[in-house]
């Protein structure tokens, strides 16, 4: 602390001093501060007159008050102050700057943000306002915990991941891939079990599809299957059974099919009339189908005497050299079947009349002889098979592997 005290003056540019020793602690240019009434006034020096008289740059303007202590601050020591002070000042501002840069893009960008920290370095990660949206997207899952139980978020490792159970079902687009049972194994649990094994009474076995029963003995098994690496077929297994099987050539195999025929639901019924003489038409003959031996009579024959039998239509077929079948027929061998009865009723008809009036029988027997397709334009040597496939069908199966057993199942 300098020596002595001072008085200064209100509107008064002079400074007197006791006991001090302004020639030595001060010059022109300096600064003298002095607290008054707990305001610091820092006063500049125009010109040391003595030991203790001085006079100041400005008149001071507080209040008169003597006996007050004082500080010398050279004009050096102020400058520094100064340059330090605008320093700060200018840092302080670019801080500022940099804030308010910051906080709007935490406040308003969407995305990620990238800020400067005060040390000059940067941060990226998301703004508040994209926390927020993606918050507000997930619903009230952002406010609950993360458990086990209903009313939780799930973790990774959350068991209810690896089950559909409870779910009411839905729509999967892509496919998917099942190696174990849709549903329980035991037995009387009705439903699908997927990705089962199982064997006929031949051995034959082949993975497929188990629809389960109040039991085991009434599960069925379906496989889709290659059977003695020739053809494809789908079949049933029940109680290591086959039951039913369809052929890709079209054959249906069953122990018997049943049509409905039920009078109350037939309309419009009327005998086939002349049946005797259509029979005759028809020609039984023996005959290869998809490489198969097999008999019975000709579609064109049974359309032309009683065509609701025959059904016309379905995709074309390809045949091995190349020929395309449009419009095959189909034979529903029931007609077949109808119109032998009525004609079988009309030979016992003509038996009873060649005993009592064996002349008129006779004529009605030469007139069915005469009426006899006997035409052989459909009798051929050829050995020829359909395609499996369809013409128009846009891609085939893929034929399976085949394994060490001729007649392994895929």
């Amino acid at each position: 602390m300098p020596a002595g005290t001072i008085k200064l003056t209100n509107n008064s540019a002079s400074v007197t001093g006791t006991g001090t020793a302004f020639t030595t602690e001060l010059k022109a240019n300096d600064f003298l501060v002095a607290v008054v009434g707990g305001v610091t006034y820092t006063l500049g020096v125009k010109s040391v007159e003595s030991a203790t008289a001085l006079t100041l740059v400005t008149a001071y303007n507080g209040p008169t008050t003597s006996g007050l202590a004082w500080t010398p601050v050279p004009n050096a020591t102020l400058v520094g102050i100064t340059a330090q002070v605008a320093a700060d000042v200018a840092r302080a501002i670019r801080g500022l700057n940099l804030d308010k840069a910051n906080w709007q893009q935490v406040y308003s960008t969407a995305g990620n943000i990238t800020v400067t920290l005060p040390d000059g370095t940067q941060y990226s990660g998301p703004s508040w306002k994209s926390l927020a949206t993606s918050l507000a997207g997930l619903g009230n899952s952002a406010t609950r915990n993360v458990g086990t139980t209903a009313g939780t978020v799930a973790a990774g490792d959350d068991s209810r991941l690896n089950t559909v159970n409870g779910k009411s079902g839905g729509l999967i687009n892509g496919s998917v891939t099942c190696d174990q049972p849709f549903n329980s194994t035991v037995s009387g649990n009705y439903g699908f079990v997927a990705a089962t094994t199982a064997a006929d009474a031949t051995g034959q076995t082949a993975r497929g599809m188990l629809i389960r029963g109040s039991s085991t003995s009434y599960d069925v098994q379906i496989h889709y299957r290659l059977v003695d690496l020739q053809y494809h077929c789908v079949r049933f297994i029940q109680n290591s059974t086959e039951i039913f099987r369809a052929n890709s050539n079209g054959a249906c195999y069953a122990a018997s099919f049943n049509p409905t025929s039920d009078s109350r639901l037939k309309f419009n019924k009327r005998f086939i009339g002349d049946a005797l003489s259509k029979s005759m038409t028809l020609r039984g003959m023996t005959y290869q189908i998809q490489g198969e031996a097999r008999a019975g009579v000709i579609a064109q024959d049974a359309q032309k005497i009683i065509p609701e039998s025959v059904t016309v239509g379905g995709e074309e077929i390809v045949l091995e050299d190349g020929e395309i079948i449009n419009d095959q027929l189909s034979l529903d061998y029931a007609g077949i079947t109808a119109l032998n009865t009525e004609a079988l009723k009309d030979v016992v008809k003509l038996m009873l009349e060649c005993l009592t009036d064996p002349d008129s029988a006779k004529s009605k027997l030469i007139k069915l002889v005469d009426s006899i397709n006997a035409s052989t334009d459909d009798a051929n040597e050829t050995d020829m098979r359909m395609e499996w496939a369809l013409v128009n069908q846009s891609e085939t199966p893929p034929e399976q592997p085949a394994t060490d057993s001729p007649n392994a199942d895929h």
